[in-house]
């Protein structure tokens, strides 16, 4: 499955982020869309879904909650 759109069908799904929204570019986080314990679940499913853990850096990294970087940052994982 393509991981940017199952991460933007995943949000909408669950946020009802608006249409007007670039999505690509939101950071879910700031943006209040996602809690920090949604966050944990929101990491599970996609760390279950594609095969993969995050690092301890991963998690540090801002870059994390802006979805496109988030894409980058699974694609990486998962190649490797």
């Amino acid at each position: 499955m393509d991981i940017k759109k199952y991460i933007i069908e995943y949000l909408q799904r669950e946020y009802k982020i608006d249409d007007s929204v670039d999505i690509g570019k939101l950071n879910y986080l700031s943006s209040g869309y996602v809690n920090s314990i949604d966050l944990i679940k929101f990491f599970s499913e996609l760390e279950e879904k594609f095969n993969f853990e995050f690092s301890e850096d991963d998690y540090n990294n801002p870059k994390i909650f802006i979805v496109e970087e988030l894409v980058r940052l699974i694609n990486d994982k998962i190649k490797t």
